[in-house]
């Protein structure tokens, strides 16, 4: 770690070069956490005297002329223990000024895209146990689902929601205990199509997402059997099911329910009898951004979280008509 003195010195030569500070002072910020804390015993790491306002309005700062230059760095060193001690000292657990960069890709009713912001169940739920942990600066951005979970393997996002388990992620992103929730994964096709297995999906074209995961056998069959053909998002794979440019898709339940919706094609349907799996919806955490700990400790938030009027009040208002 540099000494206190050369970071004086940097912190001198950048608020110089903004302009706004005359030369040969620095911020007050940066001192008077240490300044307090030996206030009351009267043991100061620099004399009082040395404090004076710059002519700037709005600012104080330490003059560093002669008297300075001849405090030792033993003190210095003191100075800096001590203004790292007051940092701890003052912040919480943690910390309300934290902010967080979450990534997801569109998808219905858990994220959606709004003029302004993503929304949707999963983001809503997201946002709120955050803020009980007392993190209320939360920015979601919209990708994507391959490009959301690389933004999150190498460390570009802090987090990504709503994924399911795999074994090959935990090489680099952290799972929770506890899930956002639970989802159904089914067969979706139009009209009077009957699916009673994969068997009968063998020589039709099937839609699918590049980058889910599903489960290594729905895998094996369809590139065996299937004709595949691998979009971005599950909206274009319904569109095409509606248009007759597919024989049937895969998609999350109620995440099929609202594209049939929002396309006012209530003849896309699902096929119940043929789940392709059944698993949790979770927030991953990359491993390059964050530690187990603070891992178990939203885990157990997001758990208390779920007794709530509030969480039932979100889930009726985005599950409730549908389910």
């Amino acid at each position: 770690m540099e000494s206190f003195w050369i970071y004086l010195n940097k912190r001198l030569e950048a608020v110089t070069r903004r302009g706004n500070l005359p030369k040969g002072t620095i911020p007050f910020s940066h001192l008077i956490k240490a300044y307090n804390l030996r206030k009351q015993d009267n043991t100061y790491p620099f004399s009082p005297s040395l404090l004076c306002k710059t002519q700037t309005k709005g600012y104080l700062g330490l003059k560093l002329g002669e008297s300075l230059m001849r405090i030792s760095k033993t003190t210095m060193m003191l100075f800096a223990s001590l203004v790292i001690t007051g940092i701890a000292l003052a912040r919480p657990l943690v910390m309300t000024e934290r902010s967080v960069k979450l990534v997801c890709d569109i998808w219905p009713p858990y994220q959606m895209n709004t003029q302004y912001a993503v929304t949707g169940l999963s983001a809503e739920l997201v946002k709120a146990v955050y803020n009980r942990m007392g993190i209320t600066r939360v920015e979601i951005q919209s990708r994507p689902w391959k490009r959301a979970l690389d933004m999150v393997r190498f460390g570009e996002a802090e987090a990504l929601f709503s994924a399911n388990f795999t074994s090959d992620r935990e090489d680099y992103l952290y799972y929770p205990d506890e899930p956002l929730f639970e989802s159904q994964w089914v067969i979706w096709t139009k009209g009077n199509t009957q699916i009673q297995s994969l068997e009968d999906l063998k020589g039709k074209t099937i839609g699918v997402v590049l980058g889910y995961s599903y489960t290594p056998e729905f895998w094996k069959f369809i590139k065996t059997y299937c004709n595949v053909e691998e979009v971005y998002n599950d909206d274009s794979n319904f569109k095409k099911l509606s248009l007759g440019r597919l024989d049937a898709t895969v998609a999350e339940y109620a995440n099929g329910l609202f594209l049939a919706e929002k396309l006012s094609a209530p003849d896309l349907r699902p096929q119940v009898g043929v789940t392709i799996k059944k698993d949790g919806l979770y927030i991953v955490f990359s491993r390059d951004h964050t530690d187990a700990k603070f891992v178990t400790q939203f885990s157990n938030e997001l758990r208390k979280f779920k007794t709530t009027i509030e969480f039932k009040n979100l889930w009726e208002k985005y599950l409730g008509m549908r389910r």
